[in-house]
Parts: C-alpha cells; sequence; structure tokens
C-alpha cells in the first residue's frame, strides 16, 4: 500500500524498506551507513513490550543521518499523569485488549528510550486531533 500511495504522488525521494524490526531487525544497505533524514513510527510502539519498544527506537535512531529526526506519532502517547489526553487513555484500555503487550506510553518513557538511543533535542506536542507526537533529533 505504500508503495502504491507513493508511487501515485511520484515522490522517488522515499524509500520503502520492509522487515521484522522488532524480531531480526532492518537492516539498511551498509555501504551508506546511517542515511535517513527521518523516521516517522506510528502504530507500532503500543502493541510492544517495553523492551521491545525501546529496542525498535534504537534500531530506529540508528537509521538517522546526523541532523536526522525521529518523530514517534500516535494516540498511544499519554502524558505523564496517565489519564490526559483522553483518547490515549481509551487507547490503552484498547491496546491492552487487543495485543498481548499492548499499552500507551507516556511521554517520559518514550524520552527515555530515545535519550537511551542518543537522540537529543527531544520535544512532545499534542496534535488537535488529540494523538500526540515526540521528536528526537540524531547527533
Amino acid at each position: 500500500m505504500t508503495r502504491q500511495f507513493l508511487a501515485a504522488a511520484d515522490n522517488a525521494t522515499i524509500e520503502v524498506i520492509e522487515g521484522d524490526v522488532v524480531a531480526d531487525g532492518v537492516e539498511l544497505d551498509a555501504t551508506r551507513g546511517p542515511s535517513c533524514d527521518g523516521v516517522v513510527c506510528c502504530a507500532l510502539l503500543q502493541v510492544l513490550a517495553p523492551e521491545n519498544a525501546a529496542r525498535v527506537v534504537r534500531r530506529m535512531a540508528d537509521w538517522l543521518a546526523s541532523g536526522g529526526s525521529l518523530i514517534v506519532l500516535g494516540m498511544g502517547v499519554l502524558a505523564d499523569d496517565r489519564v490526559t489526553p483522553r483518547g490515549a487513555t481509551v487507547h490503552n484500555i484498547i491496546f491492552g485488549t487487543l495485543y498481548e503487550d499492548g499499552r500507551a506510553y507516556t511521554v517520559t518513557e518514550y524520552r527515555s528510550w530515545m535519550q537511551a538511543a542518543g537522540l537529543s533535542q527531544i520535544e512532545s506536542v499534542w496534535l488537535d486531533d488529540g494523538r500526540g507526537a515526540i521528536r528526537g533529533v540524531s547527533t
């Protein structure tokens, strides 16, 4: 589906790479080294156990070129009080019901994974639709 969307948008600068980022990682072309200017992670981490989510954040951070950004986006971002925003609180219940290790994580949890992965300038925002977004920059 992603390939079809990009073909329709006639965007040749985006490369789709398939793989299981949790089990075996997704390897980029080693001859290029870290090469992504940005990685957007949406609707993934909240279905994983904390240790797997942290591992995936580290892997995505490794893909980034210096100055590149990792953006985690979705309904699975809770404020540190764990009860706001309301949509994330409801999704926390849904994730725990549908997925064995599913849960919404707090901004602090995402921040700590990004810091452990070597990202800096970490900031979070709430979007108008209730989703949270956390961005970290590769140094």
